[in-house]
This record gives C-alpha cells, structure tokens and sequence, in this order.
C-alpha cells in the first residue's frame, strides 16, 4: 500500500463509521501515518494496526498529536523503526 495508498484510502468519506483498521505490514512511513493522523474522515475510529511498517519517531508523533482521532483508544506501532527518543 505504502504512503499513496494511505493518502488515497483515508481521503475516502467511506470509512466514517469504521471502528477498527489493520493495516500492518504495508510499507508505511511518516508520510502515511500524518496522512492518517489528518484525516477527517475517521470520526469513530477506536483502534488502528500500524505494526510492521516504518512510521519512525516522526509518524508516531503525527498520530499521538492528532487533532481528529479523537476516539482512538488502541495504538498499535510495534516494529516501527521508534526510538525513545520520539516515544518521549
């Protein structure tokens, strides 16, 4: 999938009432994780699977300063290339 396909899926206003997403093990980096961290379009989303991608230290940022994932209650970053420098 990778970053344009994160961009492309999470601009569609089809996953309003979507609750919980897996997309682990998708080529994934920072990129991809502020295009999620921005969307508006996710307004029920309580749990969302990024284990196995490349977010970094950056992406993980993006998404625990997230403006809209107001829901979001279960993160799931395992094996993303974060330090503890971004965990901090």
């Amino acid at each position: 999938m990778g970053n344009d396909g994160v961009r492309y899926i999470f601009s569609s206003e089809n996953l309003r009432h979507i609750k919980k997403i897996d997309i682990s093990s998708n080529n994934i980096e920072s990129d991809g994780a502020q295009s999620i961290a921005m969307s508006t379009n996710l307004p029920y989303l309580e749990v969302i699977d990024l284990r196995l991608n490349k977010i970094g230290d950056m992406g993980f940022k993006f998404l625990i300063r997230s403006e809209t994932l107001n829901n979001l209650r279960d993160l799931r970053v395992d094996m993303n290339k974060i330090t503890q420098t971004g965990a901090v």
